[in-house]
């Protein structure tokens, strides 16, 4: 087993000292527990044994004086008396040095006998000195033993300030703990009910895919080249007098103005006037009408289909309004705006096709809507979707 030195023990209690706050002796190195020692504790402290062995001192001081003050007191007359002083003969070249004390007596002679007081008054200036200097040292000592009481004082409070924050700490870690471990628990709760949606949602895209696909018919050749043209949302607006600008955003609002759509104005995108690619569409587009007045055309790009559609809706009624109120000019005349979709290359021959078959076979005009068209029998029929000339030739004449 191993030892403990009496270093490592508290001098009252006898138990460790490496646990529990300290104060160490200021005249060996022997220690005991602030706890054990009494409150206040003395500065400095001295131990038990220290203070024994200086109490035995200090007897044995004392004895020793009062027993040289006693000695002193019972000598005799004769005795305190200078001895007598013989007289000094003159020694020869030839004789040897002298071994008498005669010197030495007739030095004493004029001595007293010295005896310090007790309380110290009358002790040498030598004496007094160094025990002003011992008693400073003395003071300076204890002076940085209190100082360095002070800071283990000090010291041992930011410890217990330091264990105790430590044991706040555990707590709040347990407690968090505990939180994280129910969180943990309540997110792999909700992360299966999310794979469980998700798995069903799959399942139910997975059914439509397979209605779709069944319910789905082959789309022609001709119905993909349609397909693959651009749909630019565009309308075209002609009949506009050659004084009123065709590629001007204000053009355009006003039309909207008059047609009361005006809350459609920021959905316009882009306005260019209109350049036909052949010589017949260029000299409709510039025509005179009966009175004698150039007709222009502009076209309007609409930020998406639906709103093409909406302007569409409402073209029937610029038939109702004149040209001059709406773009606030002096215009006299029957002459009217006439507003339509401008559809793709492939879109549009189909377009023209659908519209002779509707004449021939007395149908009402065809309607177009997006990249779709639409052919009927009468307002109340049912409309008929014509995707490639197959679908015009399955049509029936109009009997009513």
């Amino acid at each position: 087993m191993e030892s403990v030195s009496s270093g490592d023990l508290c001098t009252v209690c006898k138990g460790d000292l490496e646990r529990r706050g300290k104060v160490q002796c200021s005249r060996c190195t022997t220690s005991a527990h602030k706890s054990c020692l009494p409150a206040p504790t003395p500065k400095p402290y001295i131990c038990t044994r220290c203070s024994a062995s200086a109490a035995r001192v200090s007897s044995a001081i004392m004895k020793a004086l009062k027993a040289k003050s006693g000695l002193t007191a019972g000598a005799s007359p004769s005795d305190r008396c200078t001895p007598p002083v013989k007289k000094l003969v003159k020694r020869s070249r030839s004789s040897p040095p002298s071994t008498s004390t005669e010197k030495i007596v007739k030095m004493s002679r004029t001595d007293q006998r010295v005896t310090l007081p007790a309380d110290g008054e009358g002790a040498p200036a030598w004496f007094r000195a160094y025990e002003k200097r011992l008693n400073g040292t003395l003071g300076e000592i204890r002076g940085r033993i209190d100082s360095l009481d002070a800071r283990f004082g000090a010291l041992d409070t930011r410890v217990e300030e330091i264990a105790r924050q430590q044991c706040e700490q555990r707590g709040l870690i347990a407690e968090n703990k505990l939180e994280i471990r129910k969180l943990d628990q309540r997110v792999s709760s909700e992360i299966t009910d999310l794979r469980g949606c998700l798995t069903n949602n799959l399942n139910e895209i997975t059914a439509l895919r397979g209605d779709l696909n069944a319910a789905s018919h082959p789309v022609s050749a001709a119905h993909l080249d349609l397909l693959s043209s651009a749909d630019l949302c565009e309308v075209r607006i002609a009949g506009i007098p050659s004084e009123v600008e065709t590629d001007s955003f204000k053009t355009a609002e006003l039309v909207l103005d008059a047609l009361e759509l005006s809350r459609l104005a920021p959905l316009i995108l882009k306005v260019r006037s209109w350049l036909p690619r052949t010589q017949a569409s260029a000299n409709a587009a510039t025509a005179s009408t009966s009175t004698g007045i150039t007709k222009r055309t502009m076209v309007v790009r609409r930020a998406s289909a639906g709103a093409r559609d909406v302007l569409l809706a409402a073209a029937p009624r610029l038939r109702l309004l004149p040209i001059g109120p709406i773009f606030g000019i002096e215009h006299d005349g029957p002459d009217r705006l006439h507003m339509s979709t401008i559809l793709p290359g492939p879109l549009y021959e189909l377009f023209k096709k659908c519209q002779t078959t509707s004449r021939a076979l007395k149908y009402l005009p065809p309607i177009a809507r997006g990249l779709r068209i639409f052919i009927r029998q009468s307002r109340k029929s049912t409309l008929i979707p014509i995707v490639s000339e197959a679908d015009l030739a399955k049509l029936n004449p109009h009997t009513s």
